[in-house]
């Protein structure tokens, strides 16, 4: 391929070349002649597939969207799902923007400093002029990016200025891949600023629920970096050193959310640069905008030097995978004993080993993954701070879950009465915990809602501040009756845990997990074919089903990635799917428990605190809406996930067990 590149050199020993006709992608970045940026598939592979390297801009939003429709204030857009500028993941879910290797920029300005000690490029791109941009994202501005090559630093620095009447959402970011030349990851040292870390559900989209963290230091080794994390401040620092350099990436200016990135066996590690946490533009947490008549400016900056010499602290850890990924959301370093420590090599491999089965010792294994999660529940319960107790309690409530997919995994072996007493005490644990959680359900499904409530539809402001009330109020109560609830669900799932080790598991090989897995698959394709059977009807069904089919589908999923050890690609395709069908079935089931909530204000009129009266009918068609689509998403994927007779299903992966 051939574009023409624009070279910046500092006169320092720092270079970079940028390529403005495929995107503005900055391509290389070297210091004294060695390459300090990720090549990956190369310039070809961005341009042909839009696999990213170097330092891509994603533009209008970094990483993934949950959906393709979204709202904001009065403009709706949609991203045509056949769309072939726009890439999509393994889930099918949008990801970094429509300007991939786009060459509608125009280059402005590209110039030296006057004692050749610096270099700048800087180029525009009239988004509005681009009606097949405004179709995405239906916001005219200009967008402008400036490249400053000074010393031994690149900055990067984006203005955003509105040339409509509408305010343009930020939700861009940049995803610069960095390596250092000459070593491997394992020699490499990470640094991270104080965070929020943001939880993610199995699609790696947040899921509104976080926790603070300090800054840390320690080994990159082998640990697999997805992670989320969001409350930056102007000139947070990450960075990432060897014995020889020391890469920072520092946020200058205007950026408040961040993934990081370094998927293990790769050579690279990402910080990247966000102006909002994943999934702003659907879900408006976090998500700013510019009004008309202003513009908003944002910089980053990427340093090479020596590396710093090491802090107090040494060790760094997983910022936003959450349980879903096999660890609690970043614990204190003062937390108890709950398996590895953070930022150890065991640490980095928790996924395959503390909750995976091994076919080696499966029963020992079975037993490792259930004191696991006992000891990650009850030291959320018991470490969790009063002003952190929905986050503990979430917690808590995840692990219970999973806790009661691996009773029924192997239940067959446990036998029914065992089966039915450990089931019975970790359910009624986590009962003693929906209190809480469920306020927060209420408010933050509104909230997601209200994104795509019409403009001019009745207030419903009165629900949204009582609903609000009670979050804050679940959230913030420090009533013996919470504790003692709390206090009690923790003894009882210790209780549960010093009886692991008598569970009668005898089996050595699959027969301790197929009559399981057959029970769990067979109540699924039963669920989705009373499902399937209204939606075919046109009939929607019924919210218990729904809850129902959601449970049985984790089920599913928990017990795939519990046995993903037999064959890790084989069993990829169903748990990803699983995954993805329940997540999508627990926002169907959120709406439903809004709707029961409207419903109940709706037929006693002048009761509730903050009651609206207004007519909430079209609240109620909205959530409707909501719920058809996800419908028509979830049944295609259940129909794949659940193709196969029980027996089939169970012989397939008994197979990829034994072989």
């Amino acid at each position: 391929m051939a574009f023409k590149a624009i070279r910046l050199d500092s006169g320092g020993g720092l270079s970079a070349t940028v390529i403005p006709e495929a995107g503005m992608i900055t391509v290389s970045l070297a210091f004294e002649g060695e390459e300090f940026l990720g090549q990956r598939h190369g310039l070809a592979g961005y341009v042909e597939s839009s696999s990213t390297m170097g330092i891509p801009i994603l533009y209008p939003w970094a990483n993934r969207l949950a959906r393709d429709s979204w709202k904001f204030g009065s403009r709706p857009a949609r991203i045509d799902p056949d769309a072939s500028h726009i890439k999509r993941d393994l889930n099918g879910l949008a990801i970094h923007g429509t300007l991939a290797a786009s060459p509608l920029w125009e280059v402005n300005e590209a110039k030296a400093g006057d004692d050749l000690g610096s270099a700048t490029v800087k180029a525009t791109l009239e988004f509005g002029d681009h009606p097949e941009l405004l179709q995405t994202f239906p916001f005219p501005h200009r967008l402008e990016l400036e490249f400053r090559l000074a010393g031994p630093k690149l900055s990067v620095r984006t203005t955003v200025t509105p040339t409509g009447e509408y305010a343009v959402p930020l939700a861009y970011g940049f995803h610069p891949y960095l390596t250092l030349p000459g070593s491997r990851r394992p020699e490499w040292t990470v640094r991270l600023p104080a965070m929020f870390a943001l939880e993610t559900d199995s699609r790696q989209i947040p899921t509104g629920i976080g926790k603070a963290t300090d800054a840390h230091e320690g080994p990159l080794e082998d640990r697999d970096y997805d992670d989320a994390c969001s409350g930056l401040e102007d000139g947070a620092r990450f960075s990432v050193a060897d014995e020889r350099h020391q890469v920072t990436v520092s946020f200058e200016r205007g950026y408040r959310a961040a993934q990081i990135y370094s998927p293990a066996g790769e050579n690279f590690i990402c910080f990247e640069p966000m102006k909002a946490p994943t999934n702003a533009l659907v879900s408006g947490r976090d998500l700013a905008s510019v009004e008309p008549g202003d513009s908003d400016i944002s910089e980053f900056s990427i340093a090479i030097g020596k590396p710093e010499p090491p802090s107090t602290t040494s060790q760094v850890h997983s910022v936003g995978k959450g349980v879903e990924h096999g660890g609690s959301v970043n614990q204190p370093s003062t937390a108890p004993d709950r398996g590895p420590a953070p930022g150890s090599a065991e640490a980095g491999r928790s996924v395959s080993t503390r909750f995976r089965i091994d076919r080696e010792d499966p029963a020992e294994s079975v037993r490792r993954v259930a004191r696991s999660r006992v000891e990650s529940a009850v030291a959320s319960l018991r470490q969790g701070a009063e002003s952190d107790r929905a986050t503990a309690v979430h917690t808590a409530r995840k692990d219970m879950k999973k806790m009661r997919s691996v009773l029924r995994l192997v239940r067959g072996e446990l036998g029914k009465k065992t089966y039915r007493e450990e089931n019975r005490r970790f359910r009624d644990a986590a009962r003693l915990l929906s209190t809480t959680r469920d306020t927060e359900v209420l408010a933050g499904t509104l909230d997601a809602v209200l994104r795509d409530y019409p403009s001019d539809g009745p207030s419903v402001e009165g629900l949204a501040k009582d609903l609000e009330r009670r979050r804050q109020r679940a959230s913030s109560e420090r009533g013996s009756s919470i504790e003692a609830s709390l206090g009690e669900a923790a003894d009882r799932i210790e209780g549960g845990g010093r009886m692991i080790a008598s569970w009668p598991l005898t089996e050595s090989g699959w027969k301790m997990f197929e009559p399981g897995l057959k029970r769990s698959y067979s109540a699924g394709c039963r669920d989705l074919e009373r499902v399937d059977k209204c939606f075919r009807r046109d009939r929607r069904p019924e919210s218990e089903l729904m809850h129902d089919f959601r449970k049985r589908v984790k089920d599913l999923w928990y017990e795939t990635r519990l046995l993903r050890e037999a064959w890790p690609a084989g069993l990829e395709g169903p748990e990803a799917e699983a995954g993805l069908l329940a997540d999508l079935l627990g926002e169907y089931n959120d709406l439903s428990v809004l709707a029961e909530e409207i419903e109940t204000r709706r037929s006693a009129p002048g009761e509730g605190e903050g009651h609206d009266q207004d007519d909430f009918s079209v609240l109620v068609e909205t959530i409707d809406d909501r719920q058809s689509v996800l419908l028509g998403e979830c049944i295609p994927i259940a129909r794949r996930l659940f193709a196969e007779e029980p027996g089939a299903f169970t012989a397939r992966i008994g197979a990829y067990w034994s072989a």
